[in-house]
Formats: structure tokens, sequence, C-alpha cells
């Protein structure tokens, strides 16, 4: 069986803007970044940053340091509560 793959094959816009932020801040960045959930809906992604150093969390609370609000988003009580405590915010939600 032959597979071909299109030539305009691999992520959208959004995602790819997401994980080159994502891979830009951990060049960036000397303490721990946190994401919340996982930034895109790839497996093999998330796996690649968690190597890379960043911890996925569940809740904003969780975080510690600069967090990365991922492709999907947040509701905007998300972005209150960082605020309150102090967060670096990096947002990546999709603007498409």
């Amino acid at each position: 069986m032959e597979i071909i793959i299109g030539k305009s094959a691999g992520f959208c816009h959004g995602v790819k803007r997401a994980v080159e932020g994502a891979d830009f801040i951990i060049n960036k960045e000397k303490n721990n970044i946190y994401c919340l959930g996982e930034i895109v809906h790839n497996k093999e992604v998330i796996n690649d940053l968690r190597k890379k150093g960043i911890i996925f969390i569940d809740k904003i609370e969780q975080a510690k340091g600069t967090t990365i609000i991922r492709a999907h988003g947040v509701e905007k009580k998300v972005y209150d509560i960082a605020k309150n405590i102090n967060l670096t915010i990096k947002d990546f939600t999709c603007q498409n």
C-alpha cells in the first residue's frame, strides 16, 4: 500500500503557534514552566514537552511560576485567579 501525505499536512496555525511558543519559553525560562491542561490534543507533542520540562497541571492554583494557557483557551475566572496569585501567563489560545 502506498501512503501519500498531502503538501499541507500538519498542525493548523493555532496549534503550531502554541507549540512553537511553548518551545520558545522552554529555551528562555530557567524556572519551572506550567501548562494548564494539555496544550494541544496530540500525545507525542505532550510527551515531548514534558521531557523538555513543562509541568502539566489541572488547576491554575497548582502553578508556581510561568504558566501557559493552552490553544483551547480557558474561562475568564482562570485569568483572575492567576492575577491574584501573581502568575506570569503566556497565552497561546488559538486566535483563528
